[in-house]
Protein backbone atom coordinates (compact mmCIF):
# COMPACT_ATOMS: atom_id res chain seq x y z
CA UNK A 1 0.00 0.00 0.00
CA UNK A 2 1.00 3.41 -0.61
CA UNK A 3 0.24 6.55 1.34
CA UNK A 4 -0.59 9.60 -1.15
CA UNK A 5 -0.47 12.83 0.70
CA UNK A 6 2.83 14.45 -0.50
CA UNK A 7 1.86 15.32 -3.79
CA UNK A 8 2.42 19.57 -4.27
CA UNK A 9 -1.49 21.67 -4.01
CA UNK A 10 -2.33 23.92 -7.02
CA UNK A 11 -5.62 25.64 -5.39
CA UNK A 12 -7.74 27.65 -7.99
CA UNK A 13 -9.89 30.10 -7.14
CA UNK A 14 -12.91 27.76 -8.03
CA UNK A 15 -12.56 26.00 -5.41
CA UNK A 16 -11.98 28.54 -2.64
CA UNK A 17 -15.11 29.50 -3.65
CA UNK A 18 -16.82 26.69 -3.40
CA UNK A 19 -15.21 26.19 0.08
CA UNK A 20 -15.62 29.27 1.24
CA UNK A 21 -19.23 30.09 0.69
CA UNK A 22 -22.53 28.37 0.33
CA UNK A 23 -23.18 28.08 -3.16
CA UNK A 24 -23.49 24.95 -4.79
CA UNK A 25 -21.82 25.69 -7.91
CA UNK A 26 -19.26 27.15 -9.91
CA UNK A 27 -19.66 28.74 -13.29
CA UNK A 28 -16.76 29.11 -15.48
CA UNK A 29 -15.93 30.95 -18.38
CA UNK A 30 -14.29 28.00 -20.36
CA UNK A 31 -14.63 27.48 -24.13
CA UNK A 32 -14.41 24.98 -27.27
CA UNK A 33 -11.03 27.06 -27.62
CA UNK A 34 -9.78 26.51 -24.47
CA UNK A 35 -11.05 22.90 -24.54
CA UNK A 36 -8.95 22.66 -27.91
CA UNK A 37 -5.69 24.52 -26.18
CA UNK A 38 -6.24 21.35 -23.13
CA UNK A 39 -6.61 18.46 -25.70
CA UNK A 40 -3.03 19.57 -27.76
CA UNK A 41 -1.15 20.12 -23.78
CA UNK A 42 -2.09 17.09 -22.56
CA UNK A 43 -1.13 15.35 -25.96
CA UNK A 44 2.21 16.73 -25.39
CA UNK A 45 2.25 15.70 -21.74
CA UNK A 46 1.78 11.88 -22.76
CA UNK A 47 -2.06 11.91 -21.18
CA UNK A 48 -3.86 9.09 -21.04
CA UNK A 49 -7.23 8.45 -22.33
CA UNK A 50 -9.33 10.61 -20.12
CA UNK A 51 -6.60 13.03 -20.95
CA UNK A 52 -8.01 13.03 -24.04
CA UNK A 53 -11.44 13.40 -22.32
CA UNK A 54 -10.93 17.43 -22.36
CA UNK A 55 -12.23 19.30 -20.05
CA UNK A 56 -15.58 18.13 -18.16
CA UNK A 57 -18.65 20.35 -18.77
CA UNK A 58 -19.04 19.56 -15.12
CA UNK A 59 -16.92 18.28 -12.42
CA UNK A 60 -18.34 17.55 -8.87
CA UNK A 61 -16.39 18.36 -5.99
CA UNK A 62 -17.87 16.33 -3.42
CA UNK A 63 -21.17 17.86 -2.53
CA UNK A 64 -21.04 20.99 -5.15
CA UNK A 65 -19.88 21.11 -8.52
CA UNK A 66 -17.97 22.80 -11.31
CA UNK A 67 -20.20 23.98 -13.99
CA UNK A 68 -18.90 24.92 -17.72
CA UNK A 69 -22.10 25.82 -19.54
CA UNK A 70 -19.97 27.82 -22.24
CA UNK A 71 -18.02 24.91 -23.90
CA UNK A 72 -19.72 24.55 -27.08
CA UNK A 73 -19.02 28.38 -27.89
CA UNK A 74 -15.61 29.37 -29.18
CA UNK A 75 -13.94 32.01 -27.57
CA UNK A 76 -13.96 34.65 -30.69
CA UNK A 77 -18.22 34.13 -30.26
CA UNK A 78 -17.45 34.77 -26.79
CA UNK A 79 -15.51 38.33 -27.23
CA UNK A 80 -17.96 39.19 -30.24
CA UNK A 81 -21.37 38.89 -28.31
CA UNK A 82 -18.99 40.87 -25.48
CA UNK A 83 -18.10 43.98 -27.39
CA UNK A 84 -21.55 43.87 -29.16
CA UNK A 85 -23.22 43.85 -25.85
CA UNK A 86 -20.65 46.50 -24.22
CA UNK A 87 -19.83 44.12 -21.53
CA UNK A 88 -16.25 44.86 -20.14
CA UNK A 89 -13.63 41.71 -18.48
CA UNK A 90 -10.57 41.50 -17.05
CA UNK A 91 -7.64 39.71 -19.23
CA UNK A 92 -5.01 38.02 -16.58
CA UNK A 93 -1.76 39.50 -18.10
CA UNK A 94 0.32 36.69 -17.68
CA UNK A 95 -1.88 35.53 -21.15
CA UNK A 96 0.92 37.41 -22.47
CA UNK A 97 3.94 35.20 -21.34
CA UNK A 98 5.01 33.23 -23.32
CA UNK A 99 6.84 31.19 -20.99
CA UNK A 100 3.79 29.54 -20.14
CA UNK A 101 3.17 26.35 -22.20
CA UNK A 102 -0.40 26.85 -22.58
CA UNK A 103 0.33 30.63 -24.15
CA UNK A 104 2.63 29.14 -26.58
CA UNK A 105 -0.26 26.79 -27.55
CA UNK A 106 -2.85 29.43 -27.86
CA UNK A 107 -0.44 32.11 -29.66
CA UNK A 108 1.66 29.54 -31.94
CA UNK A 109 -0.06 26.74 -32.88
CA UNK A 110 -3.96 27.31 -32.76
CA UNK A 111 -3.44 29.94 -35.43
CA UNK A 112 -1.53 27.61 -37.68
CA UNK A 113 -4.55 24.78 -36.49
CA UNK A 114 -7.16 27.24 -37.74
CA UNK A 115 -5.56 27.90 -41.23
CA UNK A 116 -5.67 24.20 -41.46
CA UNK A 117 -9.58 23.96 -40.29
CA UNK A 118 -11.31 27.18 -39.50
CA UNK A 119 -13.93 25.13 -37.30
CA UNK A 120 -11.06 23.04 -35.82
CA UNK A 121 -12.39 23.76 -32.27
CA UNK A 122 -15.50 22.28 -33.16
CA UNK A 123 -13.52 19.11 -35.03
CA UNK A 124 -11.60 18.23 -31.68
CA UNK A 125 -14.61 18.70 -29.54
CA UNK A 126 -16.15 15.63 -31.54
CA UNK A 127 -13.19 13.89 -30.79
CA UNK A 128 -13.34 14.64 -27.13
CA UNK A 129 -17.25 13.47 -26.96
CA UNK A 130 -16.15 10.93 -28.36
CA UNK A 131 -13.66 9.61 -25.94
CA UNK A 132 -16.25 10.47 -23.53
CA UNK A 133 -18.13 8.10 -24.84
CA UNK A 134 -15.50 5.43 -24.63
CA UNK A 135 -15.20 6.44 -20.92
CA UNK A 136 -18.58 6.17 -20.52
CA UNK A 137 -18.81 2.19 -22.45
CA UNK A 138 -15.86 1.49 -19.34
CA UNK A 139 -17.50 3.14 -16.96
CA UNK A 140 -18.47 -0.58 -15.00
CA UNK A 141 -14.90 -1.58 -15.26
CA UNK A 142 -13.49 1.39 -14.44
CA UNK A 143 -15.50 1.34 -11.10
CA UNK A 144 -14.70 -2.03 -10.26
CA UNK A 145 -10.93 -1.57 -10.22
CA UNK A 146 -11.39 1.91 -8.13
CA UNK A 147 -13.23 -0.61 -5.84
CA UNK A 148 -10.12 -3.12 -5.55
CA UNK A 149 -7.35 -1.00 -5.24
CA UNK A 150 -8.65 1.66 -2.75
CA UNK A 151 -7.53 -0.43 0.52
CA UNK A 152 -8.43 2.11 3.09
CA UNK A 153 -10.11 6.33 2.87
CA UNK A 154 -10.17 8.46 5.15
CA UNK A 155 -11.72 11.46 6.69
CA UNK A 156 -8.69 13.30 6.84
CA UNK A 157 -7.94 13.52 2.92
CA UNK A 158 -5.65 10.39 2.69
CA UNK A 159 -6.16 7.28 0.96
CA UNK A 160 -4.01 4.33 0.79
CA UNK A 161 -4.20 2.64 -2.74
CA UNK A 162 -3.93 -1.34 -2.69
CA UNK A 163 -0.58 -1.80 -5.64
CA UNK A 164 -0.57 -5.05 -5.96
CA UNK A 165 -4.35 -5.47 -8.29
CA UNK A 166 -3.30 -3.06 -10.42
CA UNK A 167 -1.64 -5.57 -12.06
CA UNK A 168 -4.47 -7.28 -13.03
CA UNK A 169 -5.83 -4.54 -15.06
CA UNK A 170 -5.19 -3.08 -18.60
CA UNK A 171 -2.98 -0.06 -18.55
CA UNK A 172 -5.62 2.72 -19.64
CA UNK A 173 -7.72 1.52 -16.70
CA UNK A 174 -5.01 1.81 -14.48
CA UNK A 175 -4.41 5.39 -15.49
CA UNK A 176 -8.02 6.37 -15.67
CA UNK A 177 -8.84 4.41 -12.03
CA UNK A 178 -5.78 5.98 -10.49
CA UNK A 179 -6.69 9.77 -12.18
CA UNK A 180 -10.06 9.61 -10.55
CA UNK A 181 -9.27 7.80 -6.99
CA UNK A 182 -6.58 10.71 -6.87
CA UNK A 183 -9.02 13.40 -7.79
CA UNK A 184 -11.55 12.52 -5.77
CA UNK A 185 -9.79 12.25 -2.69
CA UNK A 186 -8.18 15.70 -3.59
CA UNK A 187 -9.90 17.80 -5.52
CA UNK A 188 -7.82 21.06 -5.00
CA UNK A 189 -4.71 18.97 -6.17
CA UNK A 190 -4.04 18.54 -10.29
CA UNK A 191 -2.56 15.36 -10.81
CA UNK A 192 -0.19 14.43 -13.96
CA UNK A 193 -0.01 11.67 -15.90
CA UNK A 194 4.10 11.93 -14.58
CA UNK A 195 1.85 11.50 -11.14
CA UNK A 196 0.06 8.14 -12.20
CA UNK A 197 2.80 6.94 -13.42
CA UNK A 198 5.33 6.91 -10.26
CA UNK A 199 2.01 5.03 -8.34
CA UNK A 200 2.31 2.59 -11.56
CA UNK A 201 5.58 2.18 -11.06
CA UNK A 202 5.56 1.31 -7.77
CA UNK A 203 4.01 -2.26 -9.13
Amino acid sequence: HRDLHSFPTRRSSDLHILKSTSFSAVATAHSRTDNAETIILNLTRGGGINALAGIPSVRPMGTKQIIRPLLQVDKTELLQYAKTCKLSWKEDATNRDRNIPRNRVRQAILPELEKLNPRYTAAIQRSTGIVREIIQYLRPDIDNAKKALVATRTISDSVSIAIQPLKGYFGFLQSIALHEILRETFPDVLFGAADIDRVIELT
